[in-house]
């Protein structure tokens, strides 16, 4: 199981247990040198949010804290909305997360499709394909090339 995380727009819902926001951005160079790609999550989504969960704190897949009740893809990533279930664990992430300790979603995921652009000329191809504006870090890990996840 491979995991990422994301500093994401989230959103919590205060008179509800909900939260929604980005699980996955498309397109940019992350720290580990993988690259996601708008589409890697379409054939999964169905099944995630029919028999998918949110796990607990640092990927606690056995302590779930709720289940998906939306997903999509759009142009910016993968988009997600959640319902925290009413339990210990549940209530306590979902209060740190009104309170602005929990910022960021972490999402574990098994690559079923890769590709590897093997120079940073290879990537800075895909990008000018894509259309992406890298940061200055992401132009500085290019240079290392990167895994890009299609599935």
């Amino acid at each position: 199981m491979e995991r990422k995380t994301l500093p994401f727009e989230m959103k919590v819902n205060t008179m509800e247990s909900e939260i929604q926001g980005y699980a996955s951005a498309f397109n940019n160079l992350d720290d580990v040198g993988d690259i996601v790609a708008p589409g890697a999550f379409a054939d999964s989504l169905g099944e995630f949010i029919a028999s998918g969960f949110l796990g607990g704190l640092n990927h606690d897949w056995d302590n779930p804290i709720g289940r998906p009740l939306e997903a999509h893809e759009d142009g910016k990533g993968l988009w997600i909305r959640g319902a925290i279930s009413d339990t210990a664990a549940g209530q306590d992430c979902h209060r740190l997360m009104k309170d602005g300790v929990i910022t960021k979603l972490s999402i574990g995921f098994r690559t079923l499709e890769q590709k590897y652009l093997d120079t940073a000329n290879a990537v800075r191809d895909y990008w000018r394909n894509v259309g992406y504006a890298p940061s200055r870090d992401e132009w500085a890990r290019a240079a290392q090339g990167a895994r890009l996840i299609t599935k």
